[in-house]
């Protein structure tokens, strides 16, 4: 098995809903649940540092999209709630593009790591 942790879920939230789902004790309540259930000691664990580039994001988004994404991290809480405002049930932090360009950093790091692992099976 493999488990990918980004270590930096503290930093997604949403300021305005405080029940939303996405909250950073769920994601701090599944990594405790697993280590009490000594999953990570049976998994080849990754601890991503990897962030995606422009170009992998533009493989999926357009890149006034990204760049809109990007600015978060300078809009104010009231920029924020706006954009929100556009987008389909997503809520936006200062933190929002590079969490996101981490967490495909992370998905492209497993598909790295399988091919590999495929690859050392021929």
């Amino acid at each position: 098995m493999l488990l990918v942790h980004n270590g930096d879920s503290t930093k997604h939230f949403n300021c305005v809903e405080e029940d939303h789902p996405e909250t950073p004790a769920r994601t701090a309540s599944i990594m405790s649940k697993l280590e009490s259930c000594g999953i990570p000691s049976k998994c080849e664990v990754l601890l991503n540092e990897r962030v995606a580039t422009d170009s992998e994001l533009e493989a999926v988004h357009e890149r006034p999209y990204i760049q809109k994404m990007r600015r978060c991290a300078e809009m104010t809480d009231s920029e924020l709630r706006l954009t929100e405002e556009g987008l389909n049930s997503i809520y936006l932090t200062r933190d929002t593009f590079s969490i996101a360009s981490r967490s495909v950093g992370a998905v492209l790091e497993v598909l790295i790591f399988l091919l590999l692992l495929f690859l050392c099976s021929i």
